[in-house]
């Protein structure tokens, strides 16, 4: 028999020295879920692990399970008024047929609850699809930073106080107690910081990183998916009246903007919060069942103008913030640590 020549050649696949530890051949890694240089909060979806199936099934999986979660606040409200004889249900569907929709605060409270899910649904899908902890979606820390959070709030919430106060004055709204005052007052207070939040981890969390993901520079892919969260954050809202839409768009492009210039959620949800606790804050004492009502002419521009003007206001106060706390708005981490170690010490201040 011929004398055997082996090749002495390593394997094609293998070239950097790094996959060849002692003993022999590994292959390579596997691409990383999380981002492997510094990234801004919106764009932390497009990873070395980025395939395009997964926006497109991140989208259709949240957009099918908000719409569930909806139909079941709507139908555990109901079943909870019928039970408890505050509606008649005939009566209560053939109103419905004839697009007369009454609020009560049963299904008030109930649909606060439904949004507020939202946050685990948001974070199974970063988990399975994405195949990154929920946590990265407070923040590129991976946590919400509190101390940031409250003392943000507490800081934009005099605007907010002073504007809804005024409007009560020169409003003159009739204000009582009803058999309702205690359940809405307790509710609110409960459910709407949970509701704000919610959306904000599927607007400003899911929907922004989905459409951005879809662009591999940064200078792009966030203003594409801040457009798009801020679209579908104004559909979501179902108003029929171009100024609701237009405060509504507004409004998803300010936390937009404070979510890239912050790094996490925690400023929009404390804008989110401060907003609507404060537009609720005469609820408890009011009738409540056309609160929903968003055809055209529910709204007008000076109506809306003083929330305009708060959202600008918190957008000042983010920027001081930023610069005197400075909270950390690159991540992750691991991405982080080798880029500030090459820079070395930081200079005194």
């Amino acid at each position: 028999m011929g004398e055997q020549h082996w090749s002495t050649q390593p394997p094609p696949v293998l070239l950097n020295p790094a996959y060849l530890p002692e003993g022999g051949w590994a292959p390579p890694p596997p691409p990383s879920p999380m981002p492997v240089v510094p990234t801004r909060y919106p764009m932390f979806w497009r990873t070395p692990a980025w395939s395009v199936w997964r926006p497109i099934l991140a989208f259709i999986v949240g957009f099918g399970c908000f719409l569930l979660l909806q139909v079941l606040a709507m139908v555990v409200a109901l079943a909870i008024d019928v039970a408890t004889g505050r509606i008649v249900l005939k009566t209560y569907l053939d109103e419905l047929s004839k697009g007369r929709f009454s609020v009560t605060p049963v299904f008030f409270l109930a649909n606060n609850v439904a949004l507020g899910l939202s946050i685990p649904v948001v974070m199974l899908i970063s988990r399975w699809l994405f195949r990154q902890p929920g946590r990265h979606l407070a923040s590129v820390v991976g946590r919400i930073r509190w101390r940031f959070m409250l003392g943000y709030a507490a800081a934009i919430s005099l605007p907010w106080l002073v504007m809804t106060g005024l409007d009560l004055w020169w409003g003159r709204a009739e204000l009582s107690v009803t058999t309702d005052t205690w359940l809405l007052l307790v509710g609110i207070l409960l459910t709407t910081p949970f509701q704000a939040a919610g959306e904000e981890f599927l607007f400003r969390g899911g929907v922004m990183r989905t459409f951005a993901s879809f662009v591999r520079r940064p200078a792009i892919g966030i203003p594409i998916g801040a457009l798009v969260q801020a679209l579908l954050f104004m559909a979501a809202h179902g108003a029929g009246d171009a100024s609701l839409n237009a405060y509504y768009f507004f409004f998803g492009l300010v936390a937009a903007w404070l979510v890239w210039r912050t790094g996490g959620l925690e400023a929009a949800i404390a804008v989110h919060v401060v907003n609507n606790v404060t537009s609720e804050l005469s609820m408890p004492f009011t009738d409540i069942s056309h609160m929903f009502d968003r055809q055209e002419g529910a709204a007008s521009l000076a109506d809306l103008w003083p929330g305009m003007v708060c959202l600008v206001l918190a957008v000042g106060i983010a920027e001081v913030f930023v610069r005197r706390l400075r909270p950390a708005v690159v991540g992750p981490e691991q991405a982080t640590r080798p880029v500030l170690e090459q820079a070395g010490p930081r200079p005194a201040l």
